[in-house]
């Protein structure tokens, strides 16, 4: 079962093989950054809020600037683009 209010990071990798599951997951953990985000802005000082949800959405094929496009009007400028091949375990 997956908690969202536990996790600080979600990782989805090969973000472009996609399914109707897979899309509906990424619009749920989209609106739980949203109401993470929201949620820690209104909390009094001092009080420790629950930390921002980070979405880690990875693809060697994927259209980034697509996926930032679609997240942007929730999100903001959240993208994150790294180029290269990291080796296996880093």
């Amino acid at each position: 079962m997956l908690c969202f209010m536990c996790n600080s990071h979600f990782v989805r990798v090969q973000v472009h093989e996609r399914s109707v599951e897979i899309d509906l997951l990424l619009l749920l953990l989209r609106d739980v950054v949203v109401r993470r985000a929201a949620a820690a802005a209104a909390s009094p000082p001092g009080s420790s809020p629950v930390p921002p949800l980070r979405l880690v959405l990875m693809s060697a094929t994927a259209n980034a600037q697509l996926f930032a496009d679609y997240m942007h009007a929730y999100l903001g400028n959240a993208l994150k683009e790294l180029s290269g091949v990291l080796p296996f375990g880093a």
